[in-house]
């Protein structure tokens, strides 16, 4: 629930929770779907090890999936 969302975010440091899609509407009630409005980037105030936070998030039953936000750079 939303009491361990906020422990998971005290315990990790999460300074800012972002939408990734935040002109998207939450999808109407009944559509059988999250939609895009629900996807978040969490950012963190120390580093962790971003495998470590996705799998303590990803077992918490508020969240549908949780994994690292990887930034590729081509060389």
């Amino acid at each position: 629930g939303i009491g361990s969302l906020q422990r998971l975010f005290e315990d990790y440091g999460v300074r800012q929770i972002e939408r990734v899609f935040p002109d998207h509407s939450r999808p109407i009630s009944g559509e059988g779907g999250v939609g895009l409005a629900c996807i978040y980037v969490l950012h963190l105030e120390t580093p962790h090890a971003v495998e470590a936070v996705a799998r303590a998030f990803s077992q918490d039953p508020a969240v549908e999936y949780a994994e690292p936000n990887y930034i590729a750079t081509l060389h």
